[in-house]
């Protein structure tokens, strides 16, 4: 859906920044860190964040759950690694 007027493209780009933001925070900041502990491997927390994550993106359809699923474990084994 694209925009319909400079005052849509002003308040999307905030939104979306924010969105992403919040992401992040939970998704590989709180999530990952609680998975962690529980698992006690880095990577198991990596993969179970990242599944959890896409499968929020359903709406996406299978390229795009598939696509974000795979950046979700990169990112998360960066935040982990401390990059």
């Amino acid at each position: 859906m694209a925009a319909k007027g400079m005052g849509e493209l002003l308040l999307a780009i905030p939104l979306v920044a924010v969105v992403a933001l919040g992401e992040e925070t939970i998704f590989r900041g709180y999530l990952n860190l609680r998975l962690k502990a529980i698992t006690t491997s880095p990577t198991a927390a990596a993969l179970l964040s990242a599944t959890i994550f896409s499968l929020g993106h359903g709406y996406e359809e299978s390229a795009g759950v598939v696509t974000v699923g795979v950046m979700g474990v990169i990112f998360a084994l960066i935040y982990i690694n401390g990059y």
